[in-house]
Protein backbone atom coordinates (compact mmCIF):
# COMPACT_ATOMS: atom_id res chain seq x y z
CA UNK A 1 0.00 0.00 0.00
CA UNK A 2 2.83 2.19 0.82
CA UNK A 3 4.08 2.37 -2.91
CA UNK A 4 0.36 3.87 -3.80
CA UNK A 5 1.11 6.30 -1.73
CA UNK A 6 4.39 7.05 -3.05
CA UNK A 7 3.56 6.81 -6.31
CA UNK A 8 1.26 9.26 -5.59
CA UNK A 9 3.61 12.17 -4.04
CA UNK A 10 5.76 11.74 -6.82
CA UNK A 11 3.43 12.59 -9.42
CA UNK A 12 1.68 15.34 -7.71
CA UNK A 13 5.18 16.44 -7.23
CA UNK A 14 6.07 16.19 -11.09
CA UNK A 15 2.76 17.61 -11.68
CA UNK A 16 3.75 20.88 -9.71
CA UNK A 17 5.66 23.13 -12.30
CA UNK A 18 2.88 22.12 -15.28
CA UNK A 19 0.39 22.93 -12.87
CA UNK A 20 2.44 26.16 -12.08
CA UNK A 21 2.85 27.25 -15.61
CA UNK A 22 -0.77 25.92 -16.84
CA UNK A 23 -1.90 28.70 -13.68
CA UNK A 24 0.54 31.54 -14.71
CA UNK A 25 -0.70 31.33 -18.36
CA UNK A 26 -4.73 31.23 -17.29
CA UNK A 27 -4.10 34.28 -14.81
CA UNK A 28 -2.68 36.15 -17.97
CA UNK A 29 -4.81 35.25 -20.04
CA UNK A 30 -7.29 36.72 -17.86
CA UNK A 31 -5.48 39.73 -17.61
CA UNK A 32 -5.33 40.48 -20.88
CA UNK A 33 -9.28 39.59 -21.47
CA UNK A 34 -10.51 42.10 -19.41
CA UNK A 35 -13.29 44.05 -20.91
CA UNK A 36 -13.27 47.63 -19.49
CA UNK A 37 -11.78 47.00 -16.36
CA UNK A 38 -11.86 50.20 -14.00
CA UNK A 39 -8.52 51.07 -12.31
CA UNK A 40 -8.85 49.33 -9.28
CA UNK A 41 -10.01 46.07 -11.23
CA UNK A 42 -7.14 46.10 -13.29
CA UNK A 43 -4.66 46.97 -10.12
CA UNK A 44 -6.09 43.90 -7.87
CA UNK A 45 -5.63 41.51 -11.24
CA UNK A 46 -1.78 42.76 -11.57
CA UNK A 47 -1.46 42.23 -7.50
CA UNK A 48 -2.79 38.82 -7.65
CA UNK A 49 -1.06 37.99 -10.69
CA UNK A 50 2.25 39.14 -9.14
CA UNK A 51 1.65 37.61 -5.79
CA UNK A 52 0.71 34.01 -7.74
CA UNK A 53 4.20 34.24 -9.23
CA UNK A 54 6.11 34.29 -6.16
CA UNK A 55 3.98 32.45 -4.14
CA UNK A 56 2.57 29.61 -6.25
CA UNK A 57 5.25 27.16 -6.26
CA UNK A 58 5.03 27.32 -2.89
CA UNK A 59 1.17 27.35 -3.00
CA UNK A 60 1.30 24.31 -4.79
CA UNK A 61 4.06 21.79 -2.91
CA UNK A 62 1.83 22.86 0.25
CA UNK A 63 -1.32 21.70 -2.04
CA UNK A 64 0.97 18.58 -2.24
CA UNK A 65 1.57 17.91 1.07
CA UNK A 66 -2.23 18.46 2.21
CA UNK A 67 -3.30 16.37 -0.65
CA UNK A 68 -1.09 13.59 0.55
CA UNK A 69 -2.13 13.57 3.96
CA UNK A 70 -5.74 12.99 2.83
CA UNK A 71 -4.47 10.74 0.75
CA UNK A 72 -2.86 8.93 3.57
CA UNK A 73 -5.99 9.26 5.89
CA UNK A 74 -8.63 8.31 3.83
CA UNK A 75 -7.28 5.10 1.73
CA UNK A 76 -5.61 3.57 4.75
CA UNK A 77 -7.92 3.46 7.22
CA UNK A 78 -8.76 0.11 9.38
CA UNK A 79 -11.14 1.20 11.55
CA UNK A 80 -14.00 1.09 8.36
CA UNK A 81 -16.91 -1.36 9.33
CA UNK A 82 -18.41 -1.95 5.61
CA UNK A 83 -16.67 -0.49 2.22
CA UNK A 84 -20.08 -0.63 0.48
CA UNK A 85 -22.79 2.31 2.27
CA UNK A 86 -26.04 1.21 1.05
CA UNK A 87 -27.88 3.85 -0.51
CA UNK A 88 -31.24 5.10 1.39
CA UNK A 89 -34.54 4.45 0.06
CA UNK A 90 -35.77 8.03 -1.77
CA UNK A 91 -39.49 8.97 -0.38
CA UNK A 92 -39.51 11.79 -2.94
CA UNK A 93 -41.86 10.77 -6.51
CA UNK A 94 -42.16 12.02 -9.36
CA UNK A 95 -46.06 12.91 -8.89
CA UNK A 96 -44.93 14.50 -5.39
CA UNK A 97 -42.35 16.75 -7.56
CA UNK A 98 -44.76 17.61 -9.87
CA UNK A 99 -47.08 19.24 -7.03
CA UNK A 100 -44.13 21.02 -5.46
CA UNK A 101 -43.39 22.42 -9.07
CA UNK A 102 -47.28 23.52 -9.23
CA UNK A 103 -47.46 24.59 -6.14
CA UNK A 104 -44.61 26.81 -6.64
Amino acid sequence: MSIIFVVFIVVSIILVPFAYVKSVVFKLRALFTMKHPSHKDYNQAIYGFAFFIFTGIFTLLLDVIVDSYYFWKNNFRSELKKIVVETEKNNITLESFKQIIHFC
